[in-house]
């Protein structure tokens, strides 16, 4: 996703507003969880300091994930805040490697690798298809969200099943 950056330069200390939108592969993140399912498309405010342009916005699209409850295909849409330098390359060294800096190159800037870190960010742990998700049952694999499953659900964890023994007792011989 590159900008070209030539007309910002003649307005320096002017915010300009840049509306962008370019398809991504269905690999553009890298994961093998979810695939790119719409274009990105990316707002972004660019001012020229002299120096440098500072470039802050919002880059969103949608993704095809799996539900971590249910584990059926849905898509999401996602989005994330985008804050960096863009620099003359005769300025790179005035800035340090922690700052989000992306060089220039003929006029033009190479926002590829910002755009992935914003939508790779704005990515959840565990999507779900939605909120009240019922999942599968942990028994016999249903999902719960289509239908009912008739497992008996009144499983002791063995761990707790000494507990369980003293508290059946208690109740039995009315001791304390």
């Amino acid at each position: 996703m590159r900008i070209n950056i030539q007309a910002i330069k003649k307005r320096p200390y002017e915010k300009t507003k840049m509306l962008l939108d370019s398809e991504a592969g269905p690999n553009f993140l890298e994961i093998d969880t979810c695939s790119m399912a719409g274009p990105i498309s990316l707002e972004l405010n660019i001012e020229f300091t002299g120096r440098s342009y500072y470039a802050d916005g919002v880059v969103s699209s949608t993704v095809l994930m799996q539900c971590s409850r249910c584990l059926k295909d849905f898509v999401l849409p996602i989005s994330g805040q985008l804050s960096l330098n863009i620099v003359e390359s005769e300025f790179l060294k005035e800035f340090s490697d922690a700052d989000d800096v992306v060089p220039v190159v003929n006029d033009e800037a190479d926002l590829t690798r910002p755009v992935y870190e914003a939508l790779l960010i704005a990515l959840p742990v565990a999507a779900t298809c939605q909120p009240d998700c019922k999942g599968l049952c942990p028994t016999c694999g249903r999902d719960l969200n289509t239908e009912a499953c008739q497992c008996v659900k009144e499983t002791i964890d063995p761990r707790w099943e000494k507990l369980a023994q003293l508290s059946a007792r208690r109740n039995t011989d009315g001791s304390t």
